[in-house]
């Protein structure tokens, strides 16, 4: 199975306004937004791509389940629900949780990660290509 990742700033994902304003959406929220639909689209027609995949938890209205209805693809939340995050022992903020190391915090995000590839194996036919959008980080320093 391919699988093209695109990480993003998880503000990016959700259609509508996200800056606090009182006004129409910004324009440059607004053009980012319609940008990574576009970049959505492009990517699922030059890779033959059967489903998008995100990391979210419940239906909810995304960008990415807008583009996978548009293009009549199959659309899947596969992040890790609170109850499995729990399970494993792995904190609800757990990025942000003041005194984890880095290898901890790594090692909960390989295991989030793991998770979302078994739920694209399980739900992918033989030969599927996929879109999965995840948040994007960069290293700690």
């Amino acid at each position: 199975m391919l699988v093209v990742i695109v990480g993003i700033d998880h503000e990016l994902q959700t259609p509508g306004q996200s800056l606090i304003t009182s006004g129409p959406l910004p324009l440059a929220e607004q053009s980012d937004k319609a940008r990574f639909a576009q970049v959505l689209a492009e990517i699922a027609h030059s890779r033959s791509v059967a489903i998008v995949a995100e990391e979210q938890l419940s239906p909810r209205p995304t960008i990415p389940r807008s583009v996978a209805l548009d293009l009549k693809l199959r659309h899947e939340y596969v992040d890790m629900p609170a109850d499995e995050r729990e399970a494993r022992g792995i904190p609800r903020d757990y990025t942000i949780a003041p005194g984890l190391a880095d290898a901890v915090v790594q090692s909960y995000h390989s295991q989030r990660e793991a998770y979302w590839v078994d739920r694209l194996e399980a739900c992918a036919q033989p030969g599927d290509s996929c879109i999965l959008v995840c948040g994007w980080a960069t290293a700690a320093a």
